[in-house]
């Protein structure tokens, strides 16, 4: 057990390994955010379905966060306990 780490972060990771150990997965498509990035980004079903429920604000800062890890993927502190 990780203090750390919240038990529903754990449980989310889980899910999406068997998620994508089962072919559960599809590309990401960016609406807001067009990068000049050379990677593809897959998503589970379950985090399909968490993105559909959030505002589109929500859904444009997201979107924001995974082109600022991108372009650079040491953004951000690594979490301390």
């Amino acid at each position: 057990e990780n203090p750390d780490l919240p038990y529903e972060f754990i449980q989310n990771i889980l899910l999406a390994k068997q998620e994508i150990a089962n072919g559960e997965y599809s590309e990401f498509s960016f609406d807001s955010l067009k990068g000049n990035w050379f990677v593809r980004i897959l998503e589970t079903r379950s985090f399909n379905k968490a993105v559909k429920k959030l505002h589109p604000n929500q859904k444009k800062s997201l979107e924001q966060a995974i082109g600022a890890i991108l372009d650079n993927p040491d953004v951000g502190s690594a979490k301390k306990g």
